[in-house]
């Protein structure tokens, strides 16, 4: 049975971030490393999505060589997830691309194309995000991403999640 529903998932480990993203077959796997703040970013992206429909935002994610975490066991060696977000009306388009490289540019691989209601892809992140925050405290959080929770942008998007209806 294929999976219609939009799925985030997260999980941070040795200052890398690991993600799952999925609806109905379209499925990818991401990373990033902390040397930016793409947690943050991309909860900063959904909220001015909500804020200002019709434009798009960009999200980086930037991973480190595998030699600087030799217990990654995801399949990116080095370079960037780009993340273009388009609304339109209540739903969010999602383009996920892959570049072996850090330049900024949108002619990587397209690893992920899908359109799902904004609603439910702001409910999942900060969910998973929650969920983070909830799994080791700020304290745990912290030292396993190297970076404070981003506990305002989160209030923020939530906000605007439960004002959108």
């Amino acid at each position: 049975m294929i999976q219609r529903l939009f799925r985030f998932t997260l999980k941070l480990e040795r200052h890398r971030c690991f993600a799952t993203i999925s609806h109905g077959i379209s499925t990818a796997d991401v990373e990033a490393s902390n040397i930016c703040e793409p947690l943050r970013d991309l909860v900063n992206a959904l909220i001015l999505l909500y804020k200002s429909p019709g434009w798009q935002r960009t999200v980086t994610w930037l991973v480190e060589p595998r030699q600087s975490c030799p217990e990654a066991t995801s399949l990116a060696v080095a370079g960037q997830f780009r993340w273009l977000l388009d609304r339109y009306g209540d739903d969010v388009r999602i383009r996920i691309l892959w570049s072996p490289d850090d330049t900024n540019r949108d002619d990587g691989e397209l690893i992920f194309d899908s359109t799902a209601p904004l609603k439910r892809v702001a409910t999942q992140i900060s969910g998973q995000m929650k969920q983070l925050l909830n799994d080791g405290g700020l304290a745990g959080y912290h030292e396993r991403w190297g970076h404070p929770f981003p506990h305002d942008q989160l209030g923020d998007l939530i906000d605007v999640i439960e004002k959108a209806g």
